[in-house]
């Protein structure tokens, strides 16, 4: 979904495919009384030829390296208030 806002920065890992429903709702079998859940909401796949990538899903722009996550955010965030830094940052996205 970020990725329909312009300007939207994705930082972390792929998504791994594997959410291609959401809005979860839960319904109680009318006769058995079984609860089940099932998926409200699909999400289509943007790929023009239809093939959801799963097990791969959706690759971030910037992946976050092993160790302190927070920090590696912090140090992008600092880089994007600083117009210098941002441009070559801007440069080296997709």
């Amino acid at each position: 979904m970020a990725r329909h806002f312009a300007g939207t920065l994705i930082v972390g890992e792929n998504t791994e495919g594997t959410m291609k429903v959401g809005e979860l709702r839960s319904y109680r079998l009318p006769e058995s009384r079984i609860a089940i859940s099932a998926g409200h909401r699909v999400h289509e796949d943007p790929n023009v030829d239809g093939i959801f990538p799963e097990g791969l899903g959706y690759q971030p722009d910037l992946w976050l390296l092993t160790g302190e996550p927070e920090e590696q955010i912090e140090r992008i965030a600092a880089c994007l208030s600083d117009s210098s830094c941002a441009e070559g940052l801007d440069a080296a996205l997709p």
